[in-house]
């Protein structure tokens, strides 16, 4: 092309326009000292079109800014913009002003940025949508700290144009501005005013945060405690999630709500360890935790050893005892340590030691348990024992070399057979985690057949076996590792046929896992009813642990759930939600309760009509084979109601006890609503006189008469009383027909 149009231009009414392609074509190539020298050559040519001349700045305005010229593209811009009668053109310029501007924003250039704003807003018409390059002005100044000067830019776009799409944006900004400078009280109504008139804006997350945080600042606790507990809810992926459980608990603590407040840093704690703001949410962690103990539960007797300012040793190692007995370790952990300082020398200073160190092993504090055994154990009397935990400290510390050293000295020939066993059984358990499995199973062996304690003996006998089915099960472990494998990989039917040959196992934990895995991969599969079968036979596995075991119980209301089975998917939801320890899977159990009721309660309630739709056309068998399983499986007032209807077709069925039942059932539901109630009173009333029971009847009929708060239903009963008086009086001379039923 430019060679072409070099050629042109020596022909003199060809020179602009074969420069201008020139230098459109050197723009191209990105060769832009060639493009401005040939859009320059346009411009001075004497007489040039318009048109071309215009073009011609274009390209120098693009040149330049592509040469980073920002002031240089920017006059050119403008100048395009406001000259020339291409109002193509035109626009085209004033839209790359505001684009200039944005770019250079972006860069972090925020003078340039500012400037070209400036411009750009006074350009007619303005490019980009309405009130645009103002606002932009406004968030540059905010960003430049000049907040004066961002008011005013800010304001004049709500002046400008109230229709504009960018007010939502400047009533935010304007609230950030006075948040920024710290003029909390405005900020907080910016923020509300921006959430009332915009709820779905894109930016309403970050300003229901931002109020929120706000309000805490400003120690309005009670107003940002339902403002944080909403943005919680609404936004559980919002990034600042985890500031808002944080903000949220130490809201909650302010205005007395311990429990809660507990609970939401907890939930930060677990999400945020690593948080700036973890070791803030610690300490008030722990000082809520101390607030909710019952710090004034003392013993007399710890009170009366501990009341002399210089305690015997005697005294500081019984008052460890009894804070043992009462539940307190701190204070047996206090006197303890007190007794070994201020009589180090002692020998109860060393057995004091040694408790210590088993109240650490306790707490799965096992270096602390080897330093405090190790001190107890230099004395001859407390070797043996100290020694012993020493060793299985050792074993929780994972230093089986070392314990097995520690466990050798208590082996030694003289020293209680109780505690040699143990060292033992320390030494078999040492050598198995270490894969020795000849060396364990001959310590097993001998604690099997020597040890004085029963039960200890009993363990070392199922260690042997164990240990014996250890190879068998790894291989099997590794099969199942390969099932799950394959599951992960959406290998469903092979993982299938893997984990039903594992299924046999003999192994009750892997036989489990194996069940497990069927179970999720028929799911996959959609065979809910063969998933349900591998769920029931892995929670029915003896020994089952517990997580396993309500893992196979979410299983089994999944594949229930997925057979409409709805009783059985709820009774298996709600056990998960009441007894699992796992926080993650009681509220997935949780929720599909919700869920499931929900569902049982439409499919209820639909059939109720159904039922009493055939009731209206007589239809009686039909509405009370409709109406009787949802009295026998829902709850509340959808049983109550259901019930009602079952006894209302038993009396048209003339099946007046079962008709009696059903509505003194219904009148038992808690919580039931009196117009219910006191139809299926009525109900009763109308049974019992059918069944001739007068007492019963009558009664019935004077309680509905007395308490009804249906008007008609008391004049109803009334009527019905008096004709079961006149039953009583004159029974054989009666001529009353038989009872009308209340509607």
């Amino acid at each position: 092309a430019i060679g072409l149009a070099q050629a042109a231009g020596k022909t003199p009414e060809f020179a602009a326009e074969a420069s201008l392609v020139v230098g459109e074509a050197a723009l191209k190539l990105k060769d832009y000292a060639r493009a401005l020298e040939a859009f320059k050559a346009v411009a001075a040519l004497p007489g040039v079109d318009g048109g071309l001349r215009y073009r011609a700045l274009a390209g120098s305005a693009v040149t330049r800014e592509e040469q980073q010229q920002w002031r240089e593209a920017l006059a050119l811009y403008e100048e395009v913009a406001q000259g020339g009668a291409d109002a193509a053109l035109q626009q085209w310029a004033r839209e790359a002003v505001l684009a200039l501007g944005k770019a250079r924003l972006g860069a972090g250039d925020l003078e340039g940025g500012l400037e070209a704003f400036r411009r750009a807003a006074k350009l007619v018409p303005a490019p980009g949508r309405s009130q645009e390059a103002r606002y932009w002005e406004a968030e540059t100044l905010f960003r430049l700290k000049r907040h004066g000067e961002a008011r005013a830019a800010y304001e004049a776009v709500l002046r400008g144009d109230a229709g504009s799409p960018l007010v939502p944006d400047t009533v935010y900004g304007l609230a950030w501005l006075e948040l920024e400078q710290k003029r909390l009280e405005p900020a907080i109504q910016g923020f509300r005013q921006f959430l009332e008139k915009w709820p779905g804006h894109p930016l309403a997350g970050d300003a229901t945060f931002t109020l929120a945080r706000t309000l805490v600042d400003a120690k309005r606790y009670e107003e940002a405690v339902p403002a944080l507990q909403g943005f919680v809810t609404k936004y559980p992926t919002h990034e600042h999630l985890g500031d808002a459980q944080y903000l949220l608990g130490w809201a909650e603590l302010a205005t007395g709500q311990t429990a809660d407040g507990v609970k939401h840093l907890r939930a930060f704690l677990a999400r945020s360890p690593s948080s700036e703001l973890a070791a803030s949410a610690r300490r008030k962690l722990t000082e809520a935790v101390a607030r909710l103990g019952d710090k004034g539960e003392l013993a007399a007797q710890y009170r009366a050893l501990l009341a002399d300012s210089s305690p015997a040793a005697e005294d500081l190692y019984d008052a460890g005892l009894l804070a043992g007995q009462l539940g307190r370790p701190q204070d047996q952990e206090a006197a303890w340590k007190r007794l070994r300082q201020a009589f180090p020398g002692h020998a109860l200073a060393q057995r004091a030691a040694l408790d210590l160190a088993r109240l650490a092993y306790t707490r799965e504090k096992y270096e602390d348990a080897v330093a405090l055994a190790s001190a107890a154990a230099k004395t001859p009397e407390l070797q043996a024992e100290a020694a012993l935990v020493v060793g299985e400290a050792k074993l929780k510390l994972k230093d089986y070399a070392g314990s097995l050293d520690v466990f050798k000295t208590v082996t030694a020939p003289g020293v209680d057979a109780a505690l040699r066993y143990r060292a033992l059984a320390g030494s078999a358990v040492a050598e198995e985690e270490q894969r020795k499995l000849d060396a364990a199973l001959a310590l097993y062996a001998e604690v099997a057949e020597g040890s004085p304690d029963a039960a200890l003996q009993q363990w070392a006998r199922d260690r042997v076996g164990a240990v014996q089915a250890q190879q068998r099960r790894l291989g099997e472990l590794a099969g199942l590792d390969q099932a799950t494998a394959l599951l992960k990989a959406k290998k469903y039917a092979d993982a299938l046929t893997q984990g039903r040959a594992l299924a046999r196992s003999e192994d009750p934990d892997l036989r489990a896992g194996a069940l497990l895995l069927v179970g999720d991969a028929e799911l996959k599969l959609k065979q809910p009813a063969a998933a349900l079968e591998a769920f029931d036979a892995a929670a029915g596995v003896p020994g089952l642990d517990a997580a396993s075991r309500y893992r196979a119980l979410a299983g089994s209301g999944v594949a229930h759930e997925e057979q409409q089975q709805w009783p059985d998917a709820l009774a298996r939801y709600q056990e998960i939600a009441a007894g699992s320890a796992d926080g993650t899977l009681q509220q997935w159990a949780r929720d599909r309760v919700t869920v499931v009721r929900a569902q049982q309660e439409r499919l209820g309630r639909r059939l109720l009509e159904l039922a009493d739709a055939a009731f209206k056309r007589k239809k009686y068998e039909e509405a009370l084979g409709q109406a009787r399983p949802v009295a026998d499986t829902a709850t509340g007032g959808l049983r109550a109601d259901a019930l009602v209807l079952v006894g209302q077709v038993q009396l048209k069925l003339a099946q007046y006890a079962a008709a009696l039942e059903a509505f003194d059932a219904a009148a038992a539901v808690s919580g039931i609503q009196p117009l219910v109630q006191f139809r299926a009173l009525a109900g009763s009333a109308t049974a019992y006189e059918e069944l001739r029971r007068w007492d019963e009847a009558l009664r019935k009929y004077e309680l509905i008469a007395a308490s009804s708060p249906d008007q008609a239903q008391r004049k109803w009963a009334r009527g019905r009383a008096a004709a079961v008086k006149a039953r009583q009086t004159s029974p054989q001379k009666s001529t009353e027909k038989k009872p009308a039923t209340e509607s």
